[in-house]
C-alpha cells in the first residue's frame, strides 16, 4: 500500500507549464496557489479514473470555486492524502496509482500508514527511467559500490536530503516537461473515435477523415471539404473532455480543453463548458450536457473547413481553439468581446487562401508532435503572448488585427456574389457621379470662355 500527500494537478497545466488562470506562475513551483511555497515540485504519480472521481468528490466538498458558478469563496491550492497501490500493469512515467482513499484533512501518519517517498525502491524507475540498473538497488549496499566504477553513478540520484515531493533530484528529471514555455501541448483536437458525416450521408470516425473529403459543418446542411489538419497524430496519447448530452442518437464529443463547442450559438472552449449548458445540434435543436468527464485516448486530429465549423457526433463545433476559458479575447482581466472564434478565423485568412482557394497544398508537413507546420508557430506565439501584460498583449494584437481582418474582409467580399454585385454598382454609380460632375465642370469652363470672348 502506498500512502502520499501532495497536490493533484491536471496533465494539461503540467504540460503547459505554466498555470492558466496565474501565466506568471510555473506550474510545478507553486500548486498551492493553483487556479487563483516555495521549491520546486515534482510529479509522483498519475491517478487512476477511480481516484480522479474521488478527488473531484473531495475537492467538491470541502472547497468552491466563485470562477465556476459566480458564488462561494475561492479555496487554492488542494492538498490531499492519497491511499492506493502501484499499477503493475502500468509503464507509464510517472507510474499509475490505483487510488483506494482520498483524505484531504489526514495525512498519512494519522491515518497510521507511513508515507511513501520518492527515493524508496519500489518505484524508483519512475523518477529516473532511463537508467535500467535501477532494479538493482537491493544490492546498493555501500560497500560493494565503492570498489567497482559502475555503482558510482548510481548514488548521485540518490543524495537528495529531504524524502518528500519537494526534492529537487525528480524536479531535474521532470524539469524539461514543465519549464519550457514553447512546449506547447496539443490543445486543439478531435478524439480519434469522434464521427463525422460526409457528403452522402455516411459516417466516417475522425482517424479515417481526409484531406479533400467533403463535411457537414452546420445546421443548415451544408457540406465543406477539409481542405488541412491542424493537427494530425495517429500515435499520441491526448487527454479529452467528454461531454454527454441529453441527445440520445448521438454518442458523447470528445474534444481537447481548448478546442471549441458551440453553445446556444457562441464558440466556447470545451473546458468553459459547464454541465446544464445546451450544445447546438446539426438537427437545429440543443441538447443540454448532464455529465463531464475527463478521459485519454490515443490519436487526435484538427481538421479545418473553410466556414470553421465541423459537425461531430451531431454537434456543431468550431474547428479552432480558445484560451482563457473564455469565448472572447480578455486583455488585463478586461474582455474584448472580440470573439475567438472571428480572429482564429481571421488570422487562419492566408493558410485558408493558399490550401483551399488556390489549392496548393496537396501535401501537408507536420512537426514531430502532428502539428501543421502552418499552424505551430501562430500557436506557439499565441501561448507565448497571452502570457505578457496587458499592454504587450494590446501592442501586438490591434496591428495584427488590423492585417488579418483586413485579410478576411477582402476574402469575404470575393467570395460574396451578392456583396462583390453590390460592389461593383456601388462603384459604377461612384464612376458615372465623377465623370458627370467633370463633365459639367468642364461645360461651365467653355460656357465661361465663350461669354469672355464675346465681351
Amino acid at each position: 500500500t502506498v500512502c502520499i500527500r501532495g497536490f493533484p494537478m491536471d496533465v494539461f497545466c503540467i504540460n503547459r507549464g505554466t498555470l492558466l488562470d496565474r501565466p506568471s506562475l510555473r506550474t510545478l513551483s507553486n500548486p498551492h496557489q493553483h487556479s487563483i511555497v516555495n521549491g520546486d515540485y515534482t510529479r509522483a504519480f498519475s491517478i487512476d479514473n477511480n481516484g480522479k472521481d474521488m478527488l473531484l468528490t473531495e475537492a467538491r466538498r470541502v472547497g468552491s470555486c466563485s470562477t465556476c458558478t459566480g458564488e462561494g469563496n475561492q479555496f487554492v491550492g488542494f492538498e490531499a492524502t492519497f491511499v492506493g497501490t502501484i499499477d503493475p500493469m502500468s509503464s507509464s512515467n510517472p507510474p499509475k496509482l490505483l487510488v483506494t482513499g482520498v483524505h484531504p484533512s489526514q495525512t498519512c501518519e494519522s491515518l497510521g500508514l507511513t508515507e511513501f517517498s520518492l527515493q524508496d525502491p519500489a518505484p524508483t524507475p519512475m523518477p529516473t527511467p532511463p537508467p535500467t540498473p535501477m532494479p538493482t538497488p537491493p544490492p546498493t549496499p555501500i560497500p560493494t559500490p565503492e570498489p567497482t566504477p559502475m555503482p558510482t553513478p548510481e548514488p548521485t540520484p540518490m543524495p537528495t536530503p529531504t524524502p518528500s515531493l519537494r526534492s529537487p533530484a525528480p524536479t531535474t528529471t521532470s524539469a524539461p516537461s514543465s519549464v519550457p514555455t514553447f512546449n506547447v501541448p496539443p490543445g486543439f483536437c478531435f478524439s480519434a473515435h469522434d464521427t463525422v458525416e460526409v457528403e452522402g450521408g455516411d459516417k466516417i470516425m475522425m482517424k479515417d477523415l481526409r484531406i479533400g473529403d467533403s463535411v457537414l459543418v452546420d445546421q443548415a446542411n451544408k457540406y465543406e471539404p477539409v481542405y488541412s489538419f491542424g493537427h494530425h497524430q495517429r500515435s499520441m496519447d491526448t487527454e479529452f473532455l467528454q461531454l454527454h448530452t441529453t441527445s440520445s442518437k448521438n454518442a458523447a464529443l470528445e474534444l481537447t480543453r481548448d478546442h471549441m463547442v458551440f453553445v446556444e450559438g457562441r464558440a466556447l472552449p470545451a473546458s468553459a463548458v459547464k454541465e446544464g449548458d445546451s450544445l447546438d445540434l446539426a438537427t437545429g435543436g440543443v441538447a443540454k450536457v448532464i455529465r463531464i468527464q475527463t478521459m485519454s485516448r490515443r490519436g487526435a486530429f484538427a481538421p479545418f473547413t473553410p466556414s470553421g465549423k465541423i459537425v461531430v457526433n451531431g454537434v456543431v463545433a468550431s474547428t479552432y481553439v480558445g484560451f482563457q476559458d473564455s469565448n472572447a479575447l480578455q486583455i488585463g482581466g478586461v474582455s474584448t468581446h472580440l470573439s475567438y472564434q472571428w480572429m482564429a478565423h481571421a488570422f487562419e485568412t492566408p493558410h485558408r487562401f493558399v490550401c483551399h482557394h488556390l489549392g496548393e497544398c496537396p501535401e501537408e508537413t507536420y512537426t514531430t508532435d502532428g502539428i501543421s507546420t502552418w499552424v505551430s508557430g501562430p500557436l506557439r506565439g499565441s501561448h507565448w503572448l497571452l502570457q505578457q501584460n496587458g499592454v504587450v498583449v494590446a501592442l501586438v494584437v490591434v496591428p495584427m488585427l488590423c492585417l488579418f481582418g483586413g485579410l478576411w474582409l477582402i476574402e469575404w467580399v470575393m467570395m460574396s456574389p451578392v456583396m462583390m454585385v453590390g460592389l461593383l454598382c456601388a462603384g459604377l454609380f461612384g464612376t458615372m457621379m465623377c465623370l458627370k460632375k467633370i463633365g459639367r465642370s468642364w461645360q461651365f469652363r467653355l460656357t465661361r470662355t465663350k461669354a469672355e470672348k464675346e465681351a
